[in-house]
């Protein structure tokens, strides 16, 4: 899944080229009284902008009520905690463009639960936006927490998906009898959300992601950023050669133009022999038909993209350089028939001839 989204997001995901980090109001929000409802839609704006959406979400913060009834939303109908309701969260969006996210705060979530319902509920919106997905509800569930771990919201899935455990006692004939209950947030366990991180951290070459992560997985991380980058450098290198290769054949070409241009205005300036007259009617066909000069071109904006971005993939690369050595077998010979009579040529008329 993470490599899903990695194929299927832009690059960069995100405004901002890091993990999420909250806004530092919030960290005596709890020594203050809890979370408000301005609080919470402050942070809900905060992860869309280090998201790269603009466009505010409403969110709502509902109290789930002590006993087992119903609360009713405008996006739904969410239960309290005696129902033990797999739903804390909701995500909703109209086909007229109207989206919310309702969070239902039962008794026992603390700050860091809600935080951790707020960035499953904003990756919801994140994805709905570039219509990425898998099709069945529950494994939409799951992208979008891996969505979460992958776009830098990891750590705030983390702190709030770990179990939340309490103990109660109750008195029996057999005496008193305690009983442990755990509940569950998420749809991944915090075991998941951390090797998604770190499979982020390696596709997306950003070792800061995984810096709250175990030493075990920092150190793989670490180790295969670093293979990556000792590839990197093999493949810069590659296309360095590739683009002084197409830059000597644009080279060629354009001498052969400029040669041939001035073949036609004087004949005289130079003897050919026959299979020198062979050669000029080759160069005189492949100009003309600009075949030639198209490969070039695309050769060049193709491996000038893939050096500038930063990153090309084995399989683009092994193309360039067959497309290159195919373009190099159409101008062969081109280069010593231009040597052949450029000099002359270049006296004579004083054209101007690239080497």
């Amino acid at each position: 899944m993470v490599e899903h989204l990695h194929s299927r997001l832009p690059k960069p995901p995100t405004a901002v080229s890091n993990r999420y980090e909250l806004p530092k109001f919030l960290h005596d929000v709890e020594a203050r009284g809890g979370l408000s409802q301005e609080s919470l839609q402050e942070i809900a704006d905060h992860i869309g902008y280090f998201l790269g959406i603009m466009k505010r979400v409403p969110v709502h913060l509902i109290e789930a009520l002590p006993k087992d009834r119903i609360v009713a939303t405008s996006g739904g109908t969410v239960v309290s905690d005696v129902s033990a309701s797999p739903v804390p969260g909701l995500y909703t969006f109209t086909s007229g463009g109207y989206r919310e996210i309702v969070i239902l705060k039962k008794a026992r979530f603390r700050l860091r639960h809600i935080l951790a319902i707020l960035a499953h509920e904003s990756i919801h919106n994140y994805l709905q936006q570039y219509d990425v997905g898998l099709g069945q509800p529950e494994m939409n569930e799951v992208l979008t927490d891996v969505g979460a771990a992958y776009l830098g919201l990891g750590d705030l899935l983390l702190a709030g998906y770990e179990p939340i455990e309490w103990v109660d006692v109750q008195d029996s004939w057999l005496g008193q009898q305690r009983n442990i209950h755990s509940l569950y947030l998420g749809y991944l366990r915090p075991r998941s959300i951390r090797l998604a991180i770190a499979r982020a951290a390696e596709l997306r070459e950003m070792e800061e992601l995984a810096a709250n992560l175990g030493l075990f997985l920092r150190m793989r991380v670490a180790n295969s950023l670093k293979k990556t980058r000792g590839l990197g450098r093999e493949k810069n290198a590659q296309l360095d050669a590739l683009l002084q290769r197409i830059a000597r054949m644009r080279a060629v070409h354009a001498s052969a133009s400029e040669l041939l241009k001035c073949l036609q205005r004087d004949p005289r300036i130079i003897t050919l022999s026959p299979e020198e007259g062979m050669k000029a009617v080759e160069i005189v066909n492949a100009l003309a038909t600009g075949e030639v000069e198209l490969m070039l071109e695309r050769l060049w904006m193709r491996a000038t993209q893939a050096k500038e971005g930063g990153h090309t993939d084995d399989a683009n690369l092994a193309d360039l350089k067959t497309q290159t050595d195919e373009c190099s077998e159409r101008i062969a010979g081109w280069d010593a028939f231009v040597g052949r009579f450029i000099g002359e040529a270049e006296i004579r008329y004083r054209i101007p001839v690239q080497r």
